[in-house]
């Protein structure tokens, strides 16, 4: 694909209507100032400043489909919690669909808290990571809601985006079972359907493409990249391994690569501000 028709898919993405389904979460940036001792422990004294939110994970992937205009869907599950409702609210922000988040009682909405100071003598850096996380596996009922989601909706979009990004195994929405129910609904109706893993990419077969970064992508094939040629054998493989229509491997700063039929393409990285490879890569195959 050239760049002209790269071009021309970006400018007409407003017309598509898009999927993100996965696991979605809440990042929490918390900044403060300090340049004192607490004078209970010997630990720094935080006067905080600022709490900043932002979707996570699938809600990353989400928004940045939404920056490139398509309307966008999230599907998933998050805790009937507080955090739940801040990572709606952010979502609906953004002008994304919540409607296929399913709340579960006795779940958390998986929350990353960063905590982020600076002081008159010291740079800004991060302090701490605070992760809450899932301890309550999802059961049958909550799988059946995802699948009756997912036929409700397949008529009113043109593709669907998977992202796994499952921090504890079992804990996650996808599974086996889900995946290849997504592979077979997106041929009974002719949608594209992607994929984004960080651990999982060779589950996912019969999908149009898969979107690995490049390290994800070696490891997938067990094959150590060390240039363009090594990256063009690494997407050949995992095309023909998992019948896919095309490859799609982020390579930071190097941009994204594509393997489309016949055609190998890298497309260099140029943006200062970063709207979601991912999503980008995906957006070039819609249509």
């Amino acid at each position: 694909m050239d760049s002209k028709r790269a071009r021309e898919i970006i400018e007409n993405f407003s017309n598509k209507k898009v999927m993100v389904i996965g696991d979605f979460c809440l990042d929490e940036y918390i900044f403060g100032e300090t340049d004192e001792i607490s004078p209970e422990f010997p630990v720094l004294r935080l006067f905080v400043t600022e709490k900043k939110y932002i979707p996570g994970a699938a809600g990353n992937v989400a928004s940045g489909i939404r920056a490139l205009g398509a309307l966008t869907y999230a599907t998933g599950f998050i805790g009937d919690d507080s955090n739940g409702s801040i990572l709606i609210n952010e979502l609906n922000k953004r002008e994304i669909n919540t409607d296929g988040l399913i709340k579960i009682e006795k779940r958390n909405t998986p929350t990353y808290s960063r905590v982020i100071y600076s002081g008159k003598r010291r740079p800004k850096q991060h302090l701490a990571r605070l992760d809450m996380e899932n301890k309550v596996m999802l059961n049958e009922t909550n799988k059946k809601e995802i699948k009756n989601f997912l036929y409700k909706k397949i008529f009113e979009i043109d593709a669907i985006i998977v992202a796994d990004y499952e921090e504890i195994e079992n804990m996650g929405i996808m599974n086996q079972e889900l995946i290849e129910f997504i592979a077979k609904l997106g041929k009974q109706h002719h949608k594209k359907t992607f994929a984004i893993s960080r651990k999982r990419v060779n589950l996912f077969k019969d999908y149009t493409a898969i979107i690995p970064n490049d390290l994800e992508a070696a490891k997938a094939v067990n094959i150590e990249a060390k240039n363009d040629r090594d990256f063009y054998e690494i997407a050949q493989k995992l095309k023909n391994n998992l019948n896919l229509e095309a490859s799609i491997i982020t390579r930071g700063a190097d941009g994204i690569s594509i393997l489309e039929k016949d055609s190998w393409n890298t497309y260099p990285s140029l943006a200062k501000e970063v709207v979601s490879k991912g999503a980008l890569a995906a957006i070039t195959l819609a249509s």
